[in-house]
């Protein structure tokens, strides 16, 4: 078997093909799967025939599987597969990286495009290694060694804002204490590269500065990382697995198909430790 890596950007994103995903991956080619992800931090596949079992079993190589906090899943037996259905309105038209507040943040998410909008629905993703490194000395010296509290409730609160969630709901999110302190900086564990590790979505606050300086900080920060030079935007085909490193990248699933359906299934590898 003859794997071809095709980068797809100059900064992230590759396509990966000549790899068959529908049985167990031999060691080799598991290796050479496991070096592209953190190499490139977003991979395509063409996966038209693929079924729920085979993407399980590809993900479950990675590492422990998660039962998603909130979104709908495929029920009994496929708790960890979930269902990404604008009709049901489960989408996220903003900067992130998934579950953040997390213990042990996601490190990989397999995402399988099952039904598409006529046209519209890519997906962005922004390198969080590459910003990093076009941020000044300065101010990678200022962030060193900081930390920023991640709430899932924050989503809650956006919606409440948008009248897309009850004041209930968000009383409910706060009782659950789905927060954590992360570092503002992390640093890969098998290429040593640093990243930022802060979003819009979860992050609140830069902790041990003045509100002031976080609120600042954070919008610079936000602003830098989501330029196009760091970015890969990517049209979905019907059939495509996209991988991607959930630790060192963002996405943003753009929500420009009004009236038309986009649905996903998705499957995500819990990370092996925790951050801080």
């Amino acid at each position: 078997m003859t794997i071809r890596i095709s980068p797809l950007s100059p900064v992230l994103g590759a396509e990966i093909e000549g790899l068959d995903i529908t049985r167990p991956l031999a060691g080799p080619a598991l290796e050479t799967l496991e070096q592209a992800l953190a190499e490139h931090q977003v991979l395509v596949i063409p996966a038209a025939g693929l079924e729920v079992e085979q993407h399980l079993a590809l993900a479950r190589q990675f590492g422990t599987l998660e039962t998603h906090t909130f979104f709908p899943n495929l029920g009994p037996g496929y708790e960890e597969v979930s269902v990404l259905d604008s009709v049901g309105g489960t989408r996220a038209d903003s900067w992130h990286a998934d579950e953040t507040f997390l213990p042990r943040p996601l490190k990989a998410t397999f995402l399988h495009a099952r039904i598409l909008p006529a046209s519209g629905g890519d997906t962005c993703w922004t390198s969080m290694s590459a910003a990093y490194a076009g941020l000044s000395a300065p101010m990678q010296r200022y962030l060193e060694g900081m930390t920023a509290l991640h709430d899932c409730a924050k989503t809650v609160e956006a919606g409440l804002q948008w009248g897309a969630a009850t004041l209930s709901q968000y009383i409910t999110a706060l009782g659950q204490n789905l927060r954590r302190e992360q570092p503002v900086v992390i640093t890969h564990p098998r290429t040593g590269r640093r990243a930022l590790f802060v979003n819009p979505t979860y992050t609140r606050h830069i902790v041990g500065v003045p509100p002031e300086e976080s609120a600042a900080v954070l919008q610079y920060l936000y602003a830098h990382q989501t330029q196009v030079r760091f970015m890969y935007r990517h049209r979905w085909r019907a059939g495509d697995l996209v991988i991607w490193d959930n630790l060192h990248t963002q996405h943003h699933a753009v929500f420009d198909y009004p009236g038309q359906r986009r649905c996903m299934y998705r499957v995500s590898v819990l990370g092996d430790r925790p951050l801080a």
